[in-house]
């Protein structure tokens, strides 16, 4: 075997035992987000992904009155309940490998901005929320939720 042949040899046998490159995970299940307020639940949309308010701790107490979707621009969706709707819209993987091109809305201010989601480790993730300028946003941190976080009721068809 000449060296040309040998270095070849060398060269694929060295390419073979690289580790392969993980995929991009996405988002997927139940998270948190870091401050105990808002449980979501990441779930396929068509072809994107989107995430459903699952359980609110302002709703958490016995006793507690449902959170309502005051704020939104929409009079007719006032009165019906935060908890279930689908608050994440259409990320989806781009090109870089990043989750990209979705929107939330905050249901807090009633407002909706670009998203862009970040799979940290399989036990974080934080959400870049903006408008138009990626820089001017607010990141938020999601982590997985206790096992036995119970679901809150859906909200109702509005």
């Amino acid at each position: 075997m000449n060296n040309r042949t040998l270095s070849l040899c060398l060269a694929l046998a060295a390419l073979a035992s690289a580790p392969a490159v993980a995929a991009p995970q996405a988002p997927q299940g139940q998270w948190i987000w870091d401050d105990g307020r808002v449980g979501v639940e990441f779930h396929p949309c068509g072809a994107a992904l989107c995430g459903r308010i699952v359980w609110l701790k302002a709703e958490s107490q016995p006793g507690a009155a449902p959170v309502l979707d005051s704020k939104n621009p929409s009079e007719a969706l006032r009165r019906r309940r935060v908890c279930g709707i689908d608050y994440i819209t259409g990320v989806t993987l781009g090109a870089s490998g990043k989750w990209k091109g979705g929107r939330v809305y905050d249901f807090n201010s009633g407002g909706t901005y670009d998203l862009d989601i970040d799979v940290i480790e399989p036990a974080r993730v934080t959400m870049r929320g903006y408008k138009g300028f990626r820089l001017l946003g607010a990141t938020l941190k999601l982590i997985r939720p206790p096992r036995d976080l119970p679901r809150c009721a859906p909200a109702s068809a509005s």
